[in-house]
Protein backbone atom coordinates (compact mmCIF):
# COMPACT_ATOMS: atom_id res chain seq x y z
CA UNK A 1 0.00 0.00 0.00
CA UNK A 2 1.08 3.61 -0.26
CA UNK A 3 0.41 6.49 2.06
CA UNK A 4 0.96 10.21 1.69
CA UNK A 5 3.28 11.97 4.09
CA UNK A 6 2.40 14.64 6.61
CA UNK A 7 0.11 12.13 8.34
CA UNK A 8 0.31 11.77 12.14
CA UNK A 9 1.95 8.45 13.15
CA UNK A 10 -1.20 7.13 14.86
CA UNK A 11 -3.23 7.72 11.70
CA UNK A 12 -0.47 6.14 9.62
CA UNK A 13 -0.58 2.93 11.65
CA UNK A 14 -4.37 2.78 11.29
CA UNK A 15 -4.11 3.23 7.52
CA UNK A 16 -1.47 0.52 7.23
CA UNK A 17 -3.82 -1.87 8.96
CA UNK A 18 -7.07 -0.93 7.24
CA UNK A 19 -6.71 1.01 3.99
CA UNK A 20 -5.84 -0.72 0.69
CA UNK A 21 -4.24 2.46 -0.69
CA UNK A 22 -4.20 6.22 -0.34
CA UNK A 23 -2.69 8.71 -2.76
CA UNK A 24 -0.92 11.78 -1.41
CA UNK A 25 -1.88 15.23 -2.62
CA UNK A 26 1.77 16.04 -3.30
CA UNK A 27 5.30 15.91 -1.92
CA UNK A 28 6.16 12.34 -0.95
CA UNK A 29 4.28 9.07 -1.24
CA UNK A 30 5.01 6.27 1.24
CA UNK A 31 4.87 2.55 0.47
CA UNK A 32 5.04 -0.32 2.94
CA UNK A 33 4.46 -3.05 0.35
CA UNK A 34 7.37 -3.90 -1.94
CA UNK A 35 5.24 -5.17 -4.83
CA UNK A 36 3.10 -2.04 -4.88
CA UNK A 37 6.21 0.13 -4.75
CA UNK A 38 7.73 -1.74 -7.71
CA UNK A 39 4.49 -1.43 -9.67
CA UNK A 40 4.48 2.32 -9.03
CA UNK A 41 8.00 2.79 -10.44
CA UNK A 42 7.72 0.39 -13.37
CA UNK A 43 7.96 3.22 -15.93
CA UNK A 44 11.17 4.55 -14.38
CA UNK A 45 14.73 3.35 -14.74
CA UNK A 46 15.45 0.93 -11.90
CA UNK A 47 18.61 -0.15 -10.13
CA UNK A 48 18.93 -2.71 -7.30
CA UNK A 49 21.61 -2.47 -4.63
CA UNK A 50 22.22 -5.65 -2.61
CA UNK A 51 25.48 -4.64 -0.84
CA UNK A 52 27.09 -8.05 -1.55
CA UNK A 53 30.15 -6.36 -3.05
CA UNK A 54 31.08 -4.77 0.29
CA UNK A 55 32.68 -8.02 1.51
CA UNK A 56 31.78 -7.93 5.20
CA UNK A 57 33.87 -4.90 6.04
CA UNK A 58 33.67 -2.12 8.61
CA UNK A 59 33.01 1.38 7.27
CA UNK A 60 33.85 4.35 9.44
CA UNK A 61 33.28 6.83 6.63
CA UNK A 62 30.18 7.35 4.48
CA UNK A 63 29.65 4.71 1.78
CA UNK A 64 29.02 6.11 -1.69
CA UNK A 65 26.93 3.86 -3.93
CA UNK A 66 26.37 4.15 -7.67
CA UNK A 67 28.97 6.87 -7.96
CA UNK A 68 28.59 9.15 -11.00
CA UNK A 69 25.29 7.57 -12.06
CA UNK A 70 21.70 8.88 -11.75
CA UNK A 71 21.36 6.50 -8.79
CA UNK A 72 24.22 7.87 -6.69
CA UNK A 73 23.52 8.04 -2.98
CA UNK A 74 25.46 8.02 0.27
CA UNK A 75 24.89 5.78 3.27
CA UNK A 76 26.31 6.52 6.71
CA UNK A 77 25.78 6.15 10.44
CA UNK A 78 24.44 9.09 12.43
CA UNK A 79 27.27 8.51 14.95
CA UNK A 80 31.04 8.09 14.59
CA UNK A 81 30.76 4.35 15.33
CA UNK A 82 30.25 3.56 11.64
CA UNK A 83 28.58 0.71 9.76
CA UNK A 84 29.23 -2.97 9.11
CA UNK A 85 28.37 -4.99 6.00
CA UNK A 86 27.18 -8.54 6.70
CA UNK A 87 26.38 -10.52 3.55
CA UNK A 88 23.58 -8.59 1.87
CA UNK A 89 22.94 -6.37 4.92
CA UNK A 90 24.27 -3.05 6.12
CA UNK A 91 24.01 -2.67 9.89
CA UNK A 92 24.61 -0.01 12.49
CA UNK A 93 26.96 -0.98 15.33
CA UNK A 94 25.41 0.99 18.16
CA UNK A 95 21.73 1.14 19.19
CA UNK A 96 21.75 4.93 19.29
CA UNK A 97 22.93 5.08 15.68
CA UNK A 98 20.57 5.68 12.78
CA UNK A 99 21.06 4.76 9.13
CA UNK A 100 21.20 7.94 7.06
CA UNK A 101 20.61 7.91 3.31
CA UNK A 102 21.32 11.04 1.28
CA UNK A 103 21.10 11.55 -2.48
CA UNK A 104 21.83 15.26 -2.78
CA UNK A 105 21.02 16.54 -6.26
CA UNK A 106 21.41 13.20 -8.05
CA UNK A 107 17.75 13.37 -9.06
CA UNK A 108 16.46 10.14 -7.50
CA UNK A 109 12.74 9.71 -8.05
CA UNK A 110 12.26 6.87 -5.56
CA UNK A 111 14.11 4.93 -2.88
CA UNK A 112 13.03 1.83 -1.00
CA UNK A 113 14.40 -1.18 0.81
CA UNK A 114 14.02 -3.80 3.49
CA UNK A 115 14.70 -2.33 6.93
CA UNK A 116 14.96 -4.28 10.14
CA UNK A 117 16.10 -4.53 13.73
CA UNK A 118 18.58 -7.06 15.14
CA UNK A 119 20.35 -7.66 18.44
CA UNK A 120 24.13 -7.85 18.84
CA UNK A 121 24.03 -11.51 17.76
CA UNK A 122 22.31 -10.63 14.49
CA UNK A 123 19.00 -12.15 15.56
CA UNK A 124 15.83 -10.37 14.39
CA UNK A 125 14.49 -8.18 17.15
CA UNK A 126 10.78 -7.18 17.11
CA UNK A 127 10.30 -3.53 17.89
CA UNK A 128 9.58 -0.27 16.12
CA UNK A 129 11.40 1.70 13.47
CA UNK A 130 11.50 5.47 13.58
CA UNK A 131 11.68 6.81 10.04
CA UNK A 132 12.49 10.42 9.20
CA UNK A 133 11.71 11.98 5.82
CA UNK A 134 13.31 14.91 4.04
CA UNK A 135 10.40 17.23 4.80
CA UNK A 136 10.95 16.86 8.55
CA UNK A 137 8.06 14.47 9.18
CA UNK A 138 8.65 11.17 10.97
CA UNK A 139 6.79 7.90 11.47
CA UNK A 140 6.96 4.91 13.77
CA UNK A 141 6.38 1.45 12.26
CA UNK A 142 5.98 -1.66 14.42
CA UNK A 143 7.88 -4.75 13.29
CA UNK A 144 6.33 -8.08 14.25
CA UNK A 145 9.08 -10.17 12.68
CA UNK A 146 11.93 -7.67 12.87
CA UNK A 147 11.86 -6.48 9.23
CA UNK A 148 9.66 -4.48 6.86
CA UNK A 149 9.72 -2.83 3.47
CA UNK A 150 9.62 0.95 3.34
CA UNK A 151 9.80 3.09 0.22
CA UNK A 152 9.21 6.68 -0.82
CA UNK A 153 8.44 8.20 -4.21
CA UNK A 154 8.77 11.89 -4.92
CA UNK A 155 5.63 13.45 -6.35
CA UNK A 156 7.06 16.48 -8.13
CA UNK A 157 10.30 16.45 -6.12
CA UNK A 158 13.48 14.39 -5.93
CA UNK A 159 14.33 12.09 -3.04
CA UNK A 160 17.17 13.68 -1.11
CA UNK A 161 17.29 11.94 2.27
CA UNK A 162 15.89 9.21 4.51
CA UNK A 163 16.76 8.32 8.11
CA UNK A 164 15.95 4.97 9.75
CA UNK A 165 16.48 4.38 13.48
CA UNK A 166 15.43 2.10 16.30
CA UNK A 167 12.59 3.81 18.16
CA UNK A 168 13.65 2.23 21.46
CA UNK A 169 17.39 2.78 20.86
CA UNK A 170 17.97 -0.81 22.04
CA UNK A 171 18.42 -2.56 18.67
CA UNK A 172 20.74 -2.28 15.69
CA UNK A 173 19.23 -1.12 12.37
CA UNK A 174 19.74 -3.02 9.12
CA UNK A 175 19.11 -2.25 5.46
CA UNK A 176 19.03 -4.66 2.51
CA UNK A 177 17.63 -5.16 -1.01
CA UNK A 178 17.58 -1.46 -1.85
CA UNK A 179 15.66 -0.28 -4.92
CA UNK A 180 16.38 3.06 -6.56
CA UNK A 181 14.49 4.71 -9.40
CA UNK A 182 15.24 7.65 -11.67
CA UNK A 183 13.57 9.23 -14.68
CA UNK A 184 15.07 7.72 -17.87
CA UNK A 185 17.51 9.96 -19.75
CA UNK A 186 15.92 11.89 -22.67
CA UNK A 187 17.73 9.71 -25.21
CA UNK A 188 16.30 6.60 -23.56
CA UNK A 189 12.78 8.04 -23.59
CA UNK A 190 13.10 8.86 -27.29
CA UNK A 191 14.22 5.34 -28.11
CA UNK A 192 11.43 3.80 -26.09
CA UNK A 193 8.91 5.87 -28.05
CA UNK A 194 9.92 4.35 -31.41
CA UNK A 195 7.38 1.65 -32.38
CA UNK A 196 9.90 -0.22 -34.56
CA UNK A 197 11.93 -1.13 -31.50
CA UNK A 198 9.15 -3.30 -30.10
CA UNK A 199 7.32 -3.10 -26.76
CA UNK A 200 8.67 -0.85 -24.05
CA UNK A 201 10.59 -2.65 -21.35
CA UNK A 202 11.60 -1.42 -17.92
CA UNK A 203 15.36 -1.17 -17.54
CA UNK A 204 16.64 -2.93 -14.49
CA UNK A 205 20.02 -3.86 -13.13
CA UNK A 206 22.25 -4.13 -10.12
CA UNK A 207 24.03 -1.21 -8.50
CA UNK A 208 27.54 -1.71 -7.21
CA UNK A 209 30.03 1.11 -6.72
Amino acid sequence: MHIGNRIPPIVLVALVLTAPAMTADGGLIIYTDRNEFLAAVEDLEIMNDDFTDLNGEYYGNPIVRGEETPFEYMLQSSTVVGLLSIGDLISTLYPNSALEFSAGDSGLSALGGEFGLVDYNGVSDPGALEIGLQDGSSYSLDLDDGITFFGIIGDGESITSLTVASASKTSLVTASAMVLAAVPAPSTVALLALPLLGPRRRRSGSLHS
